[in-house]
């Protein structure tokens, strides 16, 4: 019996653990820095003089279930004001309830612009840190639990602040309908910055625990994906939801942690964003070529077209890449191909603990289809398959050996650009057993660029993996923008 055959489908997202901010929930901002860009915004000074400590709590609920709470408080220290966010979240992933705790600390001057940050992220097999302080016109950040610690400098146009005091900002905004803001979001557990368009939509009231209050309706818009907030006149936030049924709501201390938690079986997150399919593929896994209709999935910004996928008009098909051909020697190198050798923060292909585990593994091969696949049967061979709520690594992984699909795939990246073969890392849908699961593979250049997947040793990949993006987590959280919209209908295979 082929060892695939008894492997699970695995998530693209390991950041799962946060994904009520992946999939545009207030945690993003929980966990996020932000800094201003068109409209010049900028604290009074002696703000810091005008806040009160106080504290707020909310319930988070997935499809009306409740998963965990979120706690934000704030207190004066001397002169300057401490912000603390925790978020603690009961998740089933693959049929495996797993607890994840969030944390964020950060340290605001007497102007409330921001000094210092500390996030944390902790689940079963995870321990991730990001420490930040703001030192002139940069943001130094500091990673801890990448396997190894790493510091990185972030250019600054100006102090960046977060969002306990852009709540603030907003409470003293002369909001009217239809106007908006735009904030550029720096994501410590990325290492990305994007921009965020908040946009008031007016008052209305609203429902909270047993009181009707007046609140502000804003609409949050990021990479294509909304969510609603409705913010108290106090400046907290009272609700939040997206549009993958994740809400957040106010709630007293005692309700937000112990009321309705832990009630029944948690839907399972992998099974409730599967795409289902009509047509059952008897034998994906052996599968050349498909062909999709996309129906009416939003393709901007998708990488839906080259290599080996082709679009016309609504139809997609894929085909699986034929190896036989003469494939280059390593290392490869190049103008076009550069970009795919080079290291970054959590594929540290240039670490002498990656470098040596590629040499140990090749043993020599420098035929670079050879070379990959020596690196792709290894990989599959030495990482336990089990989901993870964590941020990847290279590094890491090759110190944990554990992990899902991403884990895999940046594992495999690491490798094949430390020995000189150029890969790039995609997510989109693979099939299973009647549905398609979001999941992530690397490609490989070795030519021409070619799919692969370590995660169910499948080299090239069946025909039945979906590019929907092209690269690591930062690019790969638009992914929430499409889902909950996939509706894809099989036209035809072989």
């Amino acid at each position: 019996m082929e060892r695939t055959r008894s492997l699970r489908p695995f998530k693209i997202f390991s950041l799962l653990a946060v994904l009520s901010w992946v999939l545009m929930m207030g945690l993003l901002f929980e966990k996020t820095y932000i800094r201003p860009v068109s409209h010049k915004i900028g604290w009074r000074g002696g703000g810091g003089a005008k806040v009160k400590p106080g504290e707020q709590w909310m319930g988070i609920y997935f499809r009306e279930k409740k998963i965990g709470y979120t706690f934000t408080g704030w207190e004066k220290e001397g002169l300057d004001l401490r912000l603390l966010e925790r978020t603690v979240m009961d998740l089933t992933v693959m049929g495996q309830p797993q607890t994840v705790h969030v944390s964020t600390q950060c340290l605001l001057d007497p102007t409330l612009q921001l000094k210092s940050f500390r996030f944390l992220l902790t689940s079963d097999q995870v321990n991730f840190q990001a420490v930040g302080e703001v030192k002139g016109k940069q943001l130094e950040v500091r990673l801890l639990g990448v396997g190894e610690n790493k510091v990185i400098q972030v250019p600054l146009d100006q102090v960046p602040f977060l969002w306990p005091n852009l709540r603030f900002f907003l409470k003293d905004q002369n909001w009217k309908k239809n106007k908006s803001l735009q904030v550029a979001l720096f994501d410590p557990a990325t290492l990305n910055l994007e921009t965020l368009t908040i946009r008031a939509k007016g008052e209305e009231r609203l429902r909270i625990g047993n009181q009707d209050v007046q609140a502000l309706q804003l609409e949050q818009s990021y990479k294509g994906i909304t969510v609603r907030s409705w913010v108290g006149p106090e400046g907290e936030i009272l609700k939040e939801e997206s549009p993958l049924g994740f809400t957040l709501v106010k709630e007293e201390k005692e309700t937000a942690i112990l009321k309705g938690r832990g009630r029944g079986k948690a839907e399972d997150l992998i099974a409730a964003t599967a795409v289902p399919s009509r047509v059952k593929i008897p034998n994906p896994r052996a599968l050349r070529i498909l062909r999709l209709d996309l129906g009416d999935l939003p393709r901007e910004g998708l990488d839906l077209e080259g290599g080996r996928q082709r679009l016309r008009g609504n139809s997609l098909e894929i085909v699986r890449e034929d190896l036989d051909f003469r494939a280059p020697r390593l290392p490869l190198r190049g103008p076009d191909l550069d970009p795919y050798l080079q290291a970054t923060s959590f594929i540290q292909s240039d670490h002498p603990e990656l470098r040596q585990a590629a040499s140990s593994i090749l043993k020599g091969e420098k035929d670079a289809l050879l070379a990959a696949k020596e690196l792709a049967t290894w990989v599959f061979e030495n990482v336990e398959k089990r989901p993870i709520l964590s941020i990847p690594s290279s590094l890491e992984v090759l110190h944990s050996r554990v992990g899902d699909c991403n884990e895999h795939t940046a594992l495999f990246a690491g490798l094949a650009r430390a020995a000189g073969l150029p890969t790039r890392m995609v997510a989109g849908l693979v099939y299973v057993k009647g549905n398609f699961y979001y999941h992530a593979w690397p490609e490989i250049y070795v030519g021409r660029w070619v799919a692969i997947d370590p995660t169910l040793n499948q080299f090239p990949a069946d025909a039945t993996h979906v590019r929907l993006i092209e690269g690591g987590l930062e690019r790969q959280a638009e992914l929430a923008r499409v889902i909950g919209k996939v509706n894809l209908e099989v036209l035809g295979f072989r």
